[in-house]
């Protein structure tokens, strides 16, 4: 059974259509067309859709065009771009995202599209001592609220739009348990972690060592609220630094 789904990008129908070929012959083969509508791609192995503006392209069970719904804050040659989506309960998409503001920095950007396309809100987070803001990472909790990381710490967004509370945690990666606590990983050299409960206090923050730098690139939460985060870290080799594949540590 086909499945609806949801494509994100960077600026309308402006598609590089790849052959299925190796990534070397993909490499010299690949070619870059405009395509009107949905209903002219040819039949390819994947496409990337780009663009200048934030917006989200639902396709139903039939592999038609349900919606488009785009978002550029008013700045429609600025930079926008979409990374993140999730999907809600009732079935609505969030999206996330930076977008420029009128100060020609960015923020990230946060939108909401019901099951039928409308947008149900944006929320932006903009934050004076960040000019270039960018969401890293990005979760929801059991009751839809938003929860985004990035290079400008961590935000949280409830699902009416508005802003709950702002941390100073500048993670790569975000998840949340079933209490709806927030675990944020990556802002720091030592595996820091911190978890932060549904109201923004910190909980605990923790840190482990081996060589390093060790750095958490991503964290999952299992049903019992333990925390498993991965990332790079280093080891002595030969008198210098090696770098080691991947580090594994758990958190209870």
């Amino acid at each position: 059974m086909k499945t609806p789904f949801i494509l994100l990008g960077v600026r309308g129908f402006h598609v590089r259509r790849q052959t299925g070929l190796s990534q070397k012959q993909t490499k010299e083969t690949k070619e870059t067309k405009v395509f009107p509508s949905l209903s002219s791609f040819p039949s390819v192995k994947c496409f990337f859709v780009l663009s200048f503006s934030l917006f989200v392209l639902h396709c139903n069970a039939q592999i038609q065009q349900a919606w488009v719904a785009r978002y550029n804050n008013g700045v429609p040659s600025g930079r926008h771009q979409a990374l993140k989506v999730a999907l809600d309960s009732a079935g609505s998409a969030l999206v996330c995202g930076f977008s420029q503001n009128t100060n020609g920095g960015t923020g990230y950007a946060l939108v909401k599209c019901a099951p039928n396309g409308t947008v149900l809100w944006v929320s932006r987070f903009d934050p004076t001592n960040v000019s270039q803001a960018k969401p890293a990472a990005f979760a929801l909790d059991p009751g839809g609220d938003a929860v985004a990381t990035g290079n400008a710490g961590t935000v949280r967004i409830n699902n009416s739009g508005t802003q709950a509370w702002a941390a100073p945690y500048a993670g790569l990666s975000v998840a949340v348990d079933s209490s709806s606590n927030v675990f944020v990983t990556g802002f720091g050299t030592n595996f820091n972690t911190v978890k932060i409960n549904p109201a923004g206090s910190n909980l605990w923050t923790s840190t482990y060592k081996d060589f390093g730098p060790t750095i958490g690139q991503a964290v999952v939460v299992d049903g019992a609220g333990n925390a498993y985060i991965v990332g790079p870290d280093t080891w002595m080799y030969r008198g210098g630094p090696h770098p080691l594949d991947h580090e594994a540590h758990n958190l209870r």
